[in-house]
């Protein structure tokens, strides 16, 4: 517990100074690491991703979540629908999935969806435009897990 205050009493400690000072200067690309055991501090330093979207565009949509994947238990079902990430557009190329799929599980693939079974009491119902349902369960974290499985990210 005393690891919980001392992480507070830093940050709060670098939220003054941020407030006295008007600036993050010197605090931009930094991280602490505390390790209350040794004890010690470290700060390290890093450097933007150039590919990273938050970083070098300033696109905080990701960290607001509004990219991220969406799911939902139907109704009087156990069934945990996942829909893809907002703003990923295009469809999946279900006949190249079916291929890959194949070697996992019984794989039904038609022109417009493809049903996976890879066992385990769960059979997948994925559709051309990405969104997908995971029949035989109703838990939205593990069809998350799956789907980034068997579909990708």
């Amino acid at each position: 517990m005393l690891h919980g205050f001392i992480a507070a009493a830093w940050q709060a400690a670098l939220a003054m100074r941020f407030l006295g000072e008007g600036n993050a200067s010197g605090l931009a690309g930094t991280k602490t690491i505390l390790e209350p055991w040794a004890p010690r501090a470290r700060v390290v330093t890093s450097e933007p991703d150039p590919d990273c979207a938050v970083c070098v565009q300033g696109d905080f949509a990701v960290l607001a979540g509004a990219l991220a994947e969406r799911t939902a238990v139907l109704c009087g079902r156990t069934a945990v629908q996942v829909l893809p990430a907002a703003g990923e557009g295009g469809r999946v190329d279900l006949k190249r999935l079916a291929s890959r799929l194949e070697p996992l599980g019984r794989v039904e693939w038609r022109e417009r969806l493809l049903r996976f079974d890879p066992g385990e009491g769960v059979t997948v119902t994925l559709f051309e435009d990405g969104r997908a349902i995971f029949h035989g369960l109703t838990d939205p974290v593990q069809a998350r897990s799956l789907y980034a499985r068997f579909v990708g990210e």
